[in-house]
Order: C-alpha cells, then structure tokens, then sequence
C-alpha cells in the first residue's frame, strides 16, 4: 500500500490495487471510476507511465516507482548577428586574439582578395565597439597564426615569411623572436603546457607548397627547432585532444585524387602516425571542434576536392573511429567560421556553399539531438571569416570577403537569450474523494 497527504496535511489517503485491478483507497471501498481515479492523480506528481499512477516509493507490486526524475528539456530561442562597429582597414586572413574579456587584438591580413600582407594593426573594444590603431607589426602578414605563450606575451607566426615576433601585452610592442625554419601560411599553432610552448603544424611556402616540417617554439630560448614530419594538405585542422595529442584531420597529398586522412600527433615523443579509423571523406578548408557531452570531436564540412561539403563525422579518442553524424549541415559550407556556444551548441557561419560565392546564413549544432537548426543570418555574406567567442557567451565576428565589398571592415556579434526549461503543465487542483 502507499500513502498520500494533502500539503496542509489535514488529510491523507492509504491508497493500492486489488486483485480486480481497482484502486483501493482506506476507508471508501473500492473505486474503478474514472473520475475518482482523477482525483486521486491530483495528489500525486506527473505520471510517467501509461495506465498506472505514478509514486515515489512503495514496494514492488503492481505500482511502479517513479525514480529518478526525467531531465527538463531546454528550448533554445534563435540568436541574432547585429553590428558592432567597423575595423579601421578591411581585412581578410587576418589573426586576432583576446588580450582581455573587453580588449581584441586584430592582426595583418590583406586589404584586397589576394594582396599583400598587412603589417597594421588594431584595437577593437567589444564594449563600445570602437578600433584604434596600435603599434604595428614588424612584418607584412597574411594567412598569419597567433598563440599565447603566456599570460603577458603572444607568438606571432608566419604569414608568407618564416620570421616570428613576440607581442607584449604590457608595453603594447611586437619585438622579432627566431624565424621558422619553413616560411609558411595557413598553418596552425598551438600553445602547449607539457612542454611549454608553442607547436607549429602544416601550412603551405610562398610558392604553396605544403610544409611537411613540424616546429616546437621554446620561449625560453626564443629560437624553433625541428619537432617531427607529417604532409599535410592546406586547410587541415588541428584539435588540442585532453589527454596531450593533437588530431590532425586533412586529406592524402599524394596518389591519384583525395582520399580521408587524419593522424594523431604526440609532443611529448614528437611523433605522429594515422588514427586507426580514417575519415569517410577527405576534407579542406573545414571546422573541427572538441565538445564534453560526448567527449569526441566533431568535424563539419569542408571542400571534398568536387565541391563544399554538408556532412559531419565524429571522432571518438577511446577508439580512435570516425563516425558520420546522423543529419547533414543544413547548407554545405566550406571556408566558414565556427564558435562553441554554452551547452555544446556550435554555431558554423558565412563560408561558401558553391565555391564561389560568400554567404551570409548560419546555423547551430544541438550536439543532443545530433542536428542542425537554422538561426539569424550574418549581416554581410563573409568567406575566410574571423571568429571569436568572447568571455560574455557572444561571438565576435571580424574581417573575411564578399565578391561585392570586397574586404570587410564591418564587426558583425552574435549572441542569443538564455535558454529556459520547457514549462511543465499545470497540475490539477487538489479536490477530496467523496
């Protein structure tokens, strides 16, 4: 049997089932009316199973326990890119980071698709969405990568050439370090703890050939020195795993066409061999991201070498497997920007869906459902975007190129509302059996 009390406890109920199936309450007999079943629901919570009440507690007969109370879903309200001032250049392939919750630092990049590097650079305050100009570069940049070597100070890598300088976040200055060994662009850097320092992974020379030679940056030294080999197409991607190794995913350089590649690079042995999955589908030009709830990667998109790309896979670092997400992109994209938003939400935005031309749609990643869901478009259509998220939750979006206006000046945030539970519905008022 099982109890049940009004809240002001003036009354309570010894409630079960008998052998005919009926709800018996103390001291009313046996009751198989509908009506009155109701009323006796009303002192209970919510069922949760079809043709029972539901009540915590109780033991093992013909009435089940509720148990653990089912998660509240969310709603996600659609969030919404407004302007948010101008750069004092237009620029495109430049490189940017965060000095402080409120302080940006835009770098280089090139003022018309295709020029030469820019050795400029900016200022921007989220805040009141104004840019000042700072002291400049050392060298023209474009196609450039900055990582912090610690709280104080940044590395400042390639960009066509192969010097590097450290910019000092105290005194404002860039001041020239040691110069790769590889002058290269559209590489990635990446800060590394064990061992201190920054790691320097792929890109292409000058004349766009593909820099096989990985390079360890020790600011205890100022100078580069050789880390391993790995070929890598352009436009790979390289995702900080939490256990050290970096997952590099690209496509074969060599051979007759594309074909999927990614690899699994160690610095603590300066060593990288293939994963033992591979990728469905070789990709450039493409996002990858590491979320906690599932802790994989999920790589979006890209350039298969016939066109932009609407598939995702998941890369799981227990098993080393890739996995094709269920549901597509809602548009193939590729030299696009994507952002982490709270919840393991990934916003992907702009890029190209034909190659060709810039676009300015949007969309988010709910890593639960494993789908994609429209939501506000970019202002502007922008191809090579720069993508921030700031410490507020809202992503900042800087620089990129349109066929129309060529290099964008044009600051573009995105932020959405808080989500909020899904309400639940209203329970019956309490009313006492006859």
């Amino acid at each position: 049997m099982y109890y049940c009390s009004r809240a002001d406890n003036k009354q309570s109920y010894r409630f079960g089932w008998d052998d005919a199936g009926g709800i018996r309450v103390e001291g009313s007999g046996r009751i198989t009316h509908r009506s009155y079943a109701r009323n006796l629901a009303s002192l209970l919570a919510p069922p949760i199973l079809v043709g029972a009440l539901a009540c915590g507690g109780g033991d093992a007969g013909p009435m089940r326990s509720r148990g653990p109370s089912p998660k509240v879903p969310i709603q996600f309200l659609p969030g919404t890119f407004k302007p948010a001032g101008r750069l004092l250049q237009g620029r495109q392939g430049l490189a940017a980071i965060a000095l402080s919750a409120d302080r940006i630092l835009v770098m280089g990049g090139c003022a018309t698709p295709g020029g030469a590097g820019l050795n400029s650079v900016e200022l921007y305050t989220p805040s009141t969405g104004q840019s000042e100009p700072t002291y400049a570069m050392n060298q023209g940049r474009v196609g450039h990568a900055v990582a912090r070597i610690n709280p104080s100070l940044a590395l400042v890598t390639g960009g066509t050439c192969g010097i590097c300088e450290v910019y000092d976040l105290d005194s404002r200055l860039f001041t020239p370090t040691g110069s790769m060994a590889w002058d290269r662009s559209r590489h990635t850097a990446i800060h590394l703890t064990s061992p201190p320092g920054v790691l320097i992974i792929g890109g292409v020379t000058a004349k766009t050939n593909p820099t096989p030679l990985i390079e360890f940056f020790d600011p205890n030294t100022g100078s580069f020195k050789a880390a391993g080999n790995l070929a890598l197409a352009p436009g790979h991607s390289a995702t900080l795993l939490p256990n050290g190794k970096i997952l590099l995913v690209s496509h074969s350089t060599t051979g007759d066409g594309w074909r999927p590649f990614a690899a699994l690079y160690d610095p603590a042995s300066k060593t990288a061999r293939a994963t033992h999955g591979q990728p469905g589908t070789p990709r450039e030009g493409h996002q990858s991201v590491l979320l906690v709830h599932p802790p994989k990667v999920l790589i979006l998109g890209g350039n298969d070498g016939s066109g932009p790309l609407a598939s995702a896979e998941w890369y799981d670092p227990t098993t080393e497997q890739f996995q094709l997400c269920p549901n597509p992109m809602l548009t193939p994209r590729t030299d696009f920007g994507a952002a982490i938003m709270d919840h393991d939400q990934v916003l992907l935005l702009g890029g190209t869906a034909d190659g060709r031309t810039a676009c300015a749609s949007a969309e988010r990643f709910d890593s639960t459902t494993q789908s994609f869901a429209t939501t506000g478009a970019l202002n502007l259509p922008r191809r090579h975007p720069c993508v921030l998220r700031l410490d507020s939750g809202k992503v900042l979006v800087l620089g990129g190129s349109n066929e129309k206006q060529g290099c964008l000046k044009e600051i573009e945030v995105y932020s959405v509302p808080e989500p909020s539970p899904t309400p639940e519905p209203p329970r019956l008022p309490w009313r006492p059996l006859p």
